[in-house]
């Protein structure tokens, strides 16, 4: 069992409800999933998901459909007393946000995060 403790899990659950004829969409759960394995001090590799549905509604007089997001990340975090340094790969697709939500795509990329206060 020594190697489950050299693993940190972080999973967050969430339900958007948006106020009837202010949004075009109803409601939005989400899961987000985040491994990570901590046996060194200075370099952890982690793997990370999230997804994202959104139930259409009525705007204006006009129908919305549903939109989703899948997103996945990999790659390593560098542990300090204020927080991690994150660096890593990402690939997703789904609706974009915004003014072109409608819109479906497919995305990969690099990316770098800086997150104060993490354990």
């Amino acid at each position: 069992m020594e190697r489950w403790r050299q693993l940190l899990f972080l999973q967050r659950v969430e339900v958007k409800w948006f106020l009837p004829g202010q949004s075009s969409y109803a409601y939005a759960p989400s899961l987000d999933l985040h491994v990570r394995y901590t046996r060194s001090r200075w370099v952890q590799p982690f793997v990370s998901g999230y997804a994202e549905y959104a139930q259409g509604g009525r705007l204006g007089g006009r129908e919305y459909p549903d939109a989703y997001l899948l997103r996945g990340l990999f790659g390593v975090a560098l542990p300090s007393r204020l927080g991690d340094i994150m660096v890593y790969g990402f690939g997703d697709i789904g609706n974009r946000k915004g003014i072109v939500i409608l819109t479906r795509e497919r995305t990969m990329g690099l990316g770098v995060r800086l997150a104060l206060g993490a354990p």
